[in-house]
């Protein structure tokens, strides 16, 4: 790759000497295979602990009521960032914050469990269908913002 087109400063922070820093993070599987595992820029620091948003995604999944979910850090004056979720619910089963606190909390630590959450009838997802993180934290940030200047 000679570099992103029209992006001198994508392209320098990428490529440094022959390596290209994608910003992915990967670890390696039994059969010598790298697997993706998340993004750097997605990470989620609350308190000084660092806090993977697929981890936290796979177990709220496991929750009977969701049926997706996509976890973001929110701005917190006291711990750095706050873990929220925004899912998708099923028709008919209810999800409350206290319930999903306590499915997740037989899984995760406690600085991972979920402070805030959103309801929406979709997520937003790129047309391969991955997550579109960023724009679920905007989304959030929105709604946060609507609530405090009605």
């Amino acid at each position: 790759m000679a570099g992103y087109l029209g992006e001198p400063e994508a392209t320098q922070a990428a490529l440094h000497g022959r390596w290209l820093h994608t910003g992915d993070l990967g670890a390696w599987d039994r059969d010598g295979r790298l697997l993706v595992l998340d993004r750097r820029s997605d990470r989620i620091v609350t308190g000084g602990e660092n806090v993977s948003p697929a981890e936290v995604e796979r177990i709220l999944a496991t929750h009977p009521g969701v049926a997706g979910a996509c976890v973001v850090g929110l701005p917190s004056i006291e711990w750095g960032q706050e873990v929220a979720a925004v899912l998708e619910v099923k028709p008919g089963v209810p999800v409350t914050m206290e319930g999903l606190r306590a499915h997740a909390a037989s899984t995760l630590a406690s600085f991972k469990l979920p402070r805030h959450v959103m309801i929406v009838t979709a997520l937003p997802r790129s047309a391969g269908g991955k997550l579109l993180r960023r724009v679920a934290r905007e989304r959030f940030l929105d709604e946060v913002a609507k609530q405090k200047h009605p």
